[in-house]
Protein backbone atom coordinates (compact mmCIF):
# COMPACT_ATOMS: atom_id res chain seq x y z
CA UNK A 1 0.00 0.00 0.00
CA UNK A 2 2.91 2.34 0.92
CA UNK A 3 1.12 4.99 3.17
CA UNK A 4 -0.52 3.31 5.98
CA UNK A 5 -1.21 5.51 9.39
CA UNK A 6 -3.41 6.22 12.35
CA UNK A 7 -5.55 8.28 9.13
CA UNK A 8 -6.21 5.22 6.68
CA UNK A 9 -6.80 2.53 9.47
CA UNK A 10 -10.36 1.74 9.87
CA UNK A 11 -11.99 -0.06 12.65
CA UNK A 12 -15.99 -1.92 12.78
CA UNK A 13 -17.97 -2.10 15.39
CA UNK A 14 -16.50 -2.77 19.62
CA UNK A 15 -16.84 1.28 20.09
CA UNK A 16 -13.48 1.65 21.58
CA UNK A 17 -13.17 -1.64 23.44
CA UNK A 18 -12.01 -5.01 22.75
CA UNK A 19 -14.64 -6.10 20.48
CA UNK A 20 -12.99 -5.26 17.08
CA UNK A 21 -14.85 -7.06 14.22
CA UNK A 22 -12.59 -5.59 11.44
CA UNK A 23 -9.36 -3.69 10.55
CA UNK A 24 -8.82 -2.51 7.12
CA UNK A 25 -6.89 0.27 5.80
CA UNK A 26 -8.96 2.74 3.23
CA UNK A 27 -6.99 5.36 1.14
CA UNK A 28 -8.66 7.26 -1.40
CA UNK A 29 -5.14 9.05 -2.65
CA UNK A 30 -2.36 6.81 -2.50
CA UNK A 31 -2.97 3.15 -3.20
CA UNK A 32 -0.66 0.83 -4.70
CA UNK A 33 1.32 -2.57 -3.99
CA UNK A 34 4.10 -2.86 -1.79
CA UNK A 35 6.56 -4.57 0.54
CA UNK A 36 3.55 -5.00 3.43
CA UNK A 37 6.82 -4.67 5.51
CA UNK A 38 6.67 -0.92 5.30
CA UNK A 39 3.14 -0.62 6.05
CA UNK A 40 3.53 -2.84 9.47
CA UNK A 41 6.74 -0.90 10.15
CA UNK A 42 4.51 2.28 9.70
CA UNK A 43 1.70 1.37 11.98
CA UNK A 44 4.25 0.39 14.71
CA UNK A 45 6.10 3.75 14.39
CA UNK A 46 3.55 6.28 13.55
CA UNK A 47 0.01 4.63 15.53
CA UNK A 48 1.92 3.50 18.54
CA UNK A 49 2.28 5.29 21.83
CA UNK A 50 5.88 5.38 23.06
CA UNK A 51 4.72 2.99 25.98
CA UNK A 52 2.94 0.99 23.69
CA UNK A 53 5.82 0.71 21.07
CA UNK A 54 8.30 -0.25 24.35
CA UNK A 55 5.85 -2.83 25.68
CA UNK A 56 3.92 -4.38 22.37
CA UNK A 57 5.49 -3.71 19.27
CA UNK A 58 7.21 -7.38 18.93
CA UNK A 59 3.95 -9.17 20.24
CA UNK A 60 2.48 -7.00 17.74
CA UNK A 61 4.67 -8.42 14.65
CA UNK A 62 4.52 -12.11 16.00
CA UNK A 63 0.52 -11.53 15.87
CA UNK A 64 1.29 -9.78 11.99
CA UNK A 65 3.16 -12.85 11.29
CA UNK A 66 1.22 -15.49 12.73
CA UNK A 67 -2.28 -13.80 11.35
CA UNK A 68 -0.68 -14.71 7.80
CA UNK A 69 0.39 -18.32 8.34
CA UNK A 70 -3.22 -18.74 9.96
CA UNK A 71 -4.45 -17.11 6.70
CA UNK A 72 -2.18 -19.48 4.37
CA UNK A 73 -0.69 -16.65 3.48
CA UNK A 74 3.03 -17.99 2.23
CA UNK A 75 5.15 -15.27 2.49
CA UNK A 76 8.67 -15.44 4.08
CA UNK A 77 8.75 -12.82 7.07
CA UNK A 78 10.01 -12.63 9.99
CA UNK A 79 10.35 -10.38 13.02
CA UNK A 80 13.92 -9.65 12.06
CA UNK A 81 12.51 -8.16 8.50
CA UNK A 82 10.16 -6.41 10.62
CA UNK A 83 12.81 -4.86 12.79
CA UNK A 84 14.94 -4.07 9.36
CA UNK A 85 11.68 -2.38 8.25
CA UNK A 86 11.48 -0.23 11.43
CA UNK A 87 14.69 1.33 10.60
CA UNK A 88 14.41 2.03 7.37
CA UNK A 89 11.17 3.21 7.71
CA UNK A 90 12.58 5.54 10.87
CA UNK A 91 15.34 6.67 8.70
CA UNK A 92 12.46 7.81 5.88
CA UNK A 93 10.57 9.77 8.50
CA UNK A 94 13.68 11.51 9.88
CA UNK A 95 14.61 12.88 6.20
CA UNK A 96 10.73 13.86 6.39
CA UNK A 97 10.82 15.64 8.98
CA UNK A 98 14.10 17.84 8.34
CA UNK A 99 12.36 18.63 4.69
CA UNK A 100 9.26 19.89 6.87
CA UNK A 101 10.70 22.10 8.82
CA UNK A 102 11.99 23.92 5.49
CA UNK A 103 8.45 24.11 4.38
CA UNK A 104 6.55 25.12 7.59
CA UNK A 105 8.08 28.27 8.06
CA UNK A 106 6.49 30.66 10.34
CA UNK A 107 2.76 29.08 10.31
CA UNK A 108 2.70 28.61 14.55
CA UNK A 109 0.20 25.73 14.03
CA UNK A 110 1.83 23.75 11.57
CA UNK A 111 5.34 24.19 14.00
CA UNK A 112 3.43 23.40 16.93
CA UNK A 113 1.99 20.07 14.76
CA UNK A 114 5.80 19.16 13.77
CA UNK A 115 7.47 19.64 17.04
CA UNK A 116 4.77 17.07 18.08
CA UNK A 117 5.66 14.43 15.36
CA UNK A 118 9.66 15.07 16.36
CA UNK A 119 9.28 14.65 19.84
CA UNK A 120 7.18 11.41 18.59
CA UNK A 121 10.03 10.62 16.25
CA UNK A 122 13.17 11.10 18.52
CA UNK A 123 11.08 8.87 21.47
CA UNK A 124 11.05 6.38 19.47
CA UNK A 125 14.22 6.30 17.82
CA UNK A 126 15.86 6.40 20.77
CA UNK A 127 14.20 3.48 22.60
CA UNK A 128 15.24 1.50 18.41
CA UNK A 129 18.50 3.04 19.29
CA UNK A 130 18.49 3.71 15.46
CA UNK A 131 21.45 5.96 15.04
CA UNK A 132 23.49 2.85 16.03
CA UNK A 133 21.64 0.52 14.48
CA UNK A 134 21.33 2.46 11.29
CA UNK A 135 24.90 1.96 10.82
CA UNK A 136 24.82 -1.50 11.67
CA UNK A 137 22.52 -1.78 8.88
CA UNK A 138 24.36 0.39 6.33
CA UNK A 139 27.70 -1.64 6.55
CA UNK A 140 25.76 -5.22 6.17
Amino acid sequence: HGDAHGGNIYFTGGNGDDNVEEVGLLDWQTYSYGNPIGDVASVLFNCLSKSDFIDHREDLMDAYIQALRRRGVEAYITRDMIVEGLYLKAGYYFSGLLFAFDLVGDDKHQQEMLLEGWKSFNEKAEIMDLASNIEKFLHQ
